[in-house]
């Protein structure tokens, strides 16, 4: 097996105290820079994450995700995992809502799986004394079906990854091979007071009230790209045109 390490930005702190001046970020993938902007979190296989025209509709460039059998990553503690993400270093402000839109495309040819695959998650940092939990919001393809899942607890300091699973979104005719458009409206709360509201190509898909999320000092993080248990098989995703709103820039419009 081999073991590819992660390689976390030291500058990523600079890059969430920016984020947190401005109304929105765009990340435009058709920009040769756009990986500078993200923080990276995957193996450093030269095909991690790229720019490709594979699916191109408009002579643009999208973000191409893969992963290899055996893509071992290694963060900072030594855990591993196999995945190819980047992150917006960017915590969501709690009591407020935040926007994020995004296209993403599964291809035809996608193996069908009946294992763990993250493509797009909101991933909470742990306080002091708590360990890993699953993500707060996270979008799923598993064994052909397309699921949104949501976790919350109120705890303040999680021993553990026992957050109240919710399943928001299933669709087993997920279209693949195509540009699908996400928009998000989340309200992060871990009281009755949380919401959730997304639309795909237009429609709405899911409308929810009640908690979101956990008790922490700071909100998630998106995440994109290929979070996923081992396998045999190559994992290939695509994103692009992916933007960040914040409460502030909201409230303007």
């Amino acid at each position: 097996m081999k073991v590819i390490y992660v390689f976390v930005a030291i500058a990523a702190i600079s890059l969430g105290m920016r984020a947190r001046e401005q109304t929105h970020r765009h990340y435009d993938t058709d920009d040769e820079d756009v990986l500078r902007q993200f923080v990276p979190n995957h193996h450093p296989a030269p095909y991690a994450v790229t720019r490709s025209l594979d699916y191109s509709t408009d002579g643009k460039h999208a973000l191409r995700f893969e992963v290899r059998h055996n893509d071992v990553a290694v963060d900072l503690k030594g855990k591993t995992s196999f995945r190819s993400e980047l992150f917006d270093y960017f915590p969501a402000p709690f009591k407020k809502i935040s926007r994020y839109s995004f296209e993403l495309l599964i291809p035809q040819d996608f193996p069908i799986e009946n294992k763990r695959l993250v493509v797009g998650q909101w991933w909470c940092r742990p306080d002091k004394g708590e360990g890993r939990r699953s993500p707060a919001l996270a979008q799923r393809f598993i064994n052909g079906t397309f699921s949104l899942t949501m976790r919350h607890h109120d705890e303040k300091i999680m021993t553990g990854n026992y957050g109240h699973k919710k399943i928001l979104y299933e669709n087993k005719n997920f279209p693949l091979g195509l540009w699908n458009h996400f928009v998000y409206d989340i309200h992060w709360s871990y009281k009755n007071d949380g919401m959730v509201k997304v639309w795909l190509n237009g429609n709405l898909i899911v409308h929810y009230v009640g908690p979101v999320g956990y008790n922490d000092d700071l909100g998630p993080y998106l995440k994109i790209g290929i979070y996923r248990a081992n396998s045999e098989k190559t994992y290939v995703v695509y994103f692009k045109n992916i933007y960040v709103f914040s409460p502030l820039y909201l409230e303007g419009v």
